[in-house]
């Protein structure tokens, strides 16, 4: 007996606790169900902000200015990918979403999210919801509600809109509320987002007002960076358009291009040549190439210093027309009468100044003698430009001519000595690859004499011999 009264008091226990249980369910239920309906409501929002923000243009010039209202269908924001994939067209509580847009002054557009039809929401609910979306959330509150609330009039936690002429979805549904372009613009006043879009007039929408920091990430397909200074230990571009670029290197894996002049090592752009005509001001150069300066019609540049191929570094100078220079100082030195045509020398540089003599080059001798590569023999080029060796030579004039008189001729063998030997050869010749050329002739001595009682006259005369390269 005493069993069956334990069981039946707890029955009736159990029987008066259920009405508080189920409302505690049921109460927990239409608390997910807010949640879930708030969070859906910003959704919709956020994808009517950024389809107005995107053809914000387009709507400003075909929505008539005077408040009437144009729908923009659900479907058209799913397509622009407003709205999440699969985002459905009504929320938890059934409400169909609706988006209205009017212009009510020219330039400014309102945008309204309404959920129409499906249930109609308790105060308690439509207040939860409402502020669980944030500024741009409201609803169409029942007459009389917290007071002297009105369905002619939507509210949000900070705006009221009154409903006359616009469509209504009517008390107990939500309603949200964007503004652009306007001074009172709730859609892009009451947040702190930075728009991927430009909103007319209002420039602030995409503007920063702290510094950025993208947490070591990068920033891709920037067309033009505009900045004041850029601080970075490396920048990696295909164009940089600057006023000023200031840096203490700079490494270039490509080409830099200055449309103005370029100044270096402490010298001001167009500070090297009177009247700017520098191209580059600067004091040292060092060209592990080829230097070369100004063309003519046909593209051929009209001075080139040094060149390079095939791993080798040359010296060489090169102009299109005349080289002028205060002195003329050939530093190789050659010799008289070595082969000089195809032949490889040397510098003082090492094999960076190896280069081969052709016909035609110049070089001196130890002594400062100009050479020349003539048919492959240096040879000497005018054989210094004065007599180079003096010879004696005599004649007699008079009635008879028993008296020896000695000629050119009688030199060669050997009659006389040469007064003055070749300062080269050291003789009465000339170096090998040079030509005898005689020059002239000066009395030396004159006398006379008698013989057989007959006067004769005689005359000793110094000839003179040059040594030419022809």
């Amino acid at each position: 007996m005493g069993e069956i009264l334990a069981a039946l008091v707890a029955m009736f226990a159990g029987l008066s606790i259920m009405p508080h249980y189920n409302a505690l369910v049921a109460n927990n239920t239409q608390e997910t169900i807010d949640a879930n309906a708030a969070t859906q409501f910003q959704t919709m929002i956020t994808g009517a902000n950024k389809y107005v923000s995107a053809n914000l243009q387009s709507l400003t010039a075909s929505v008539p200015v005077g408040g009437a209202t144009t729908e923009v269908p659900f479907a058209t924001i799913a397509t622009a990918g407003d709205v999440p994939t699969g985002f459905s067209a009504t929320n938890v509580l059934g409400q169909a979403w609706h988006v209205y847009v009017r212009q009510p002054v020219s330039g400014e557009i309102q945008a309204l999210v309404e959920g129409e039809g499906g249930q109609q929401l308790e105060p308690a609910d439509m207040v939860k919801i409402a502020g669980l979306t944030g500024a741009l959330g409201g609803y169409v509150p029942y007459n009389g509600m917290l007071g002297n609330l009105s369905s002619t009039e939507a509210v949000g936690t900070n705006w009221s809109l009154p409903l006359s002429g616009l469509p209504s979805p009517g008390a107990g549904r939500l309603v949200g509320n964007l503004v652009f372009g306007g001074a009172d613009s709730t859609a892009i006043d009451t947040n702190s987002f930075l728009y991927r879009v430009g909103v007319p007039g209002h420039g602030e929408l995409n503007t920063m007002n702290v510094a950025l920091n993208v947490g070591g990430n990068d920033i891709n397909s920037v067309g033009t960076l505009n900045a004041t200074t850029v601080n970075a230990p490396t920048v990696n571009a295909s164009t940089v358009n600057a006023s000023a670029v200031n840096a203490s290197q700079g490494n270039f894996s490509s080409t830099v291009y200055a449309a103005g002049q370029i100044g270096t090592g402490g010298y001001q752009p167009g500070q090297a040549i009177p009247g700017g005509w520098s191209g580059l001001s600067t004091m040292d150069m060092i060209a592990h190439g080829t230097i070369a300066a100004g063309t003519d019609n046909n593209g051929v540049y009209n001075v080139q210093v040094g060149s390079y191929g095939n791993g080798i570094h040359h010296g060489d100078i090169w102009a299109s027309e005349a080289v002028s220079a205060n002195v003329f100082r050939p530093s190789f030195v050659a010799t008289a009468g070595n082969a000089c045509n195809g032949v490889t020398i040397y510098g003082s540089g090492g094999n960076h100044n190896a280069m081969v003599t052709y016909t035609g080059d110049q070089a001196r001798d130890t002594d400062g003698n100009p050479l020349s590569c003539v048919d492959g023999i240096w040879k000497l080029a005018t054989g210094g430009g004065q007599v180079t060796f003096y010879e004696l030579g005599g004649a007699t004039l008079g009635r008879t001519y028993s008296e020896a008189g000695y000629t050119p001729a009688q030199l060669a063998a050997g009659a006389l000595a040469v007064q003055v030997a070749n300062p080269i050869t050291g003789a009465g010749s000339c170096p090998s690859g040079t030509v005898d050329r005689f020059v002239g002739y000066a009395a030396a001595q004159h006398g006379t004499a008698y013989k057989d009682g007959i006067l004769n006259e005689y005359f000793i005369n110094y000839y003179l011999h040059a040594c030419t390269a022809h």
